[in-house]
């Protein structure tokens, strides 16, 4: 019915249910249904614009998956929290999710998901040496505009 707002509530009423179900019974399918709660409110959260909601239910979903030595479940949400980071401009902890999801992408051999991982870390990797290529640039803005002016040049002028 696209409300979202409408939708958050039911899957927090959800994850309480889960939550303080006591019963010992079916621990694993339990924590799979928190698991999955978690990675709804996520993106419920993000489609809100609610970054640090999103980032929090993330971050339990990344633990959760740990907990369960689930590799394939950590890979995803360190993508998601790696994505969330990098689009909220926080680059340094971006690389370090998305590093992580390459690393576990490389332990699952599954080769497109290395590729989009290696992309992905790639980008945000160079996003975080911006500045300094900028600072090396405008050290030496004449060097620079003599190259533009004839890159075909060696730089021996006289």
């Amino acid at each position: 019915m696209d409300d979202l707002q409408k939708a958050v509530e039911f899957v927090n009423k959800f994850l309480e249910i889960c939550k303080s179900d006591t019963s010992g019974s079916k621990i694993e399918k339990k924590k799979k249904l928190i698991g999955n709660a978690h990675k709804k409110l996520a993106e419920l959260h993000s489609k809100l614009g609610n970054a640090n909601d999103a980032i929090a239910n993330l971050e339990a979903l990344l633990n959760i998956a740990y907990e369960g030595n689930n590799k394939q479940g950590q890979a995803e949400a360190a993508l998601k929290l790696g994505l969330l980071h990098y689009k909220e401009g926080l680059i340094p902890i971006s690389v370090k999710y998305l590093t992580k999801h390459f690393d576990l992408a490389r332990t699952l051999a599954e080769g497109s998901l290395i590729d989009s991982a290696r992309v992905n870390l790639g980008i945000a990797q160079s996003n975080l040496q911006i500045d300094k290529y900028f600072k090396v640039i405008m050290s030496d803005v004449h060097s620079v505009i003599n190259y533009l002016d004839d890159p075909k040049a060696d730089g021996n002028k006289k």
